[in-house]
């Protein structure tokens, strides 16, 4: 079935190794890397990659936060997948689910492709 403009549709990113590497790289100095690293390899949950990306966003450049997320995502990883992917949008009368499911989708492409 096709999707139309008028079906709200969420999106759900594929995210890869070289992303986790990627957003590590930009959002932490590389004298916290092998801490990082270490804090990931606890991640075990169905989607890691996923989950550990949103714990990247989630976090927001601050290693005590992130540190926080990734000993948590096993056990709340809805919640963490919740905060990163799906941001509080104000739902005005004039925009339809389509449209937010849409801004919520731009908002986590332009985090997640900045440079």
């Amino acid at each position: 079935m096709k999707n139309t403009p008028n079906q709200a549709m969420q999106y759900t990113p594929n995210i890869t190794t070289e992303d986790v590497e990627r957003i590590l790289k930009r959002e932490f100095t590389e004298d916290l890397h092998s801490e990082i690293r270490s804090l990931i390899n606890g991640v075990t949950v169905h989607e890691r990659l996923r989950i550990i990306i949103a714990c990247f966003k989630n976090a927001n450049k601050d290693f005590t936060k992130l540190a926080n997320e990734l000993e948590n995502a096993n056990g709340y990883w809805r919640e963490t997948i919740s905060d990163a992917e799906y941001p509080k949008i104000k739902k005005a009368s004039n925009l339809t689910e389509y449209e937010i499911n849409k801004k919520m989708k731009n908002q986590y492409l332009e985090w997640l492709n900045k440079s």
